[in-house]
């Protein structure tokens, strides 16, 4: 199910409507992405959302327009290093002086086979991991202007993993489906220590379950990015993943923003109401220590100092 929806959050509580309040989301032109652009138009951000499709971005872009909302299109190749810190040059010169509200760092991915990026870094790791650190240090300052937090998406299926230390040394590799949870369970545990470093920083540092949906990226997915002892349970979630609105998906990141106090750092939230003040399997500060610090190996010379240095302790 790819149509973007209108969406509004039940419940009594107000939605955070200031005018001056921004987002952005990687990932923000189709999908789960897509859909968050248009419910955190409609909830009063100003949305600055990426893509590499210009055509579908603007299309987007003048939907959210015409519909009362403000967001802009901001073109962007986050595949590597370099894309990334080009792209954060991009946000920076676009944001207002107060800063940044929210960071959503939507986009990831399954690689199909293993595979490394240009700059040598396992391809499911950087996509899910690297890169959405490294545009969060990037950002950090106009983040700590505006008080802000960062959003990691996350999925259920980091419960249903393991991260060794071959995981991390590139030495293992079962199905694209099992190394994008692992990656994405080093997501949640060296976020939840950045988080806690950052906290004197004023900027939180949360996860959002969207759950599941048809996506461009589920749709490209085949039985094989999975474990063979799962392979049966493909064609029924692929079913189910049909029936499920993105709306529904897009909700644990719109309740967050406008429900959760910013310095709550470390929430997990759950599509519809739930929300968790930490992930349910993988909270483990001293491995989450230990998995940030040897990742500082995977970024380039040019950004290592800096991540180092605003993620360190």
């Amino acid at each position: 199910m790819g149509r973007l929806v209108e969406y509004s959050l039940g419940g009594k509580a107000p939605l955070n409507r200031s005018p001056s309040r921004t987002v952005l989301v990687t990932g923000g032109s189709a999908g789960i992405g897509g859909q968050l652009t248009l419910s955190l138009a409609q909830a009063g951000y100003h949305v600055y959302f990426v893509g590499r499709q210009s055509d579908r971005g603007r299309a987007l872009e003048d939907r959210v327009q015409d519909q009362g909302g403000r967001a802009t299109f901001v073109a962007g190749d986050l595949s590597s290093q370099h894309g990334v810190a080009q792209l954060a040059d991009r946000v920076r010169a676009l944001l207002p002086p107060r800063g940044l509200d929210a960071l959503v760092n939507n986009l990831g991915g399954v690689a199909p086979a293993p595979r490394t990026t240009s700059d040598g870094v396992e391809t499911t790791f950087a996509s899910n991991f690297v890169h959405p650190v490294l545009l969060a240090c990037l950002l950090l300052p106009e983040l700590q202007a505006a008080q802000g937090r960062v959003v990691q998406m996350s999925t259920g299926y980091h419960h249903l993993v393991r991260l060794t230390r071959a995981d991390l040394t590139g030495r293992r590799w079962d199905c694209g489906m099992n190394v994008y949870g692992r990656a994405k369970l080093l997501s949640v545990q060296a976020g939840e220590v950045i988080g806690l470093r950052w906290r004197n920083r004023g900027v939180g540092w949360h996860f959002a379950d969207p759950g599941m949906a048809q996506t461009p990226l589920t749709r490209s997915m085949t039985p094989r990015d999975f474990p063979w002892y799962g392979r049966f349970l493909f064609s029924p979630v692929r079913h189910v993943q049909g029936c499920i609105p993105l709306e529904w998906c897009a909700s644990s990141t719109l309740r967050l923003l406008t429900r959760t106090p910013p310095r709550d750092t470390g929430a997990y939230v759950l599509p519809g109401p739930v929300v968790l003040p930490r992930a349910l399997v993988g909270f483990d500060r001293r491995a989450g220590a230990n998995g940030l610090a040897f990742s500082y190996r995977w970024f380039l010379p040019e950004y290592r100092p800096l991540v180092e240095s605003t993620t360190g302790e």
